[in-house]
């Protein structure tokens, strides 16, 4: 979970991972925060077919920690 002024951007997927490093989550997350954090979007979006710790999942950004 990352804060800024003001606001709280969380980064979660659709199941267990397990333990991993945070930086593994990062590709996913910035391109979401690139392509989705508009107005228009309301500051969330998602990124299917994710690898994470090889776990394909669905990676969501929002100003929630879970339920993606």
């Amino acid at each position: 979970m990352t804060k800024g002024i003001g606001n709280t951007c969380c980064t979660s997927w659709s199941r267990a991972v397990g333990r991993m490093p945070a930086a593994f989550s990062f590709e996913a997350a910035h391109k979401i925060r690139v392509a989705c954090f508009s107005v228009q979007f309301g500051g969330r979006g998602l990124a299917r077919n994710v690898d994470l710790n090889g776990q394909c999942v669905t990676q969501c950004l929002s100003k929630r920690p879970d339920a993606c």
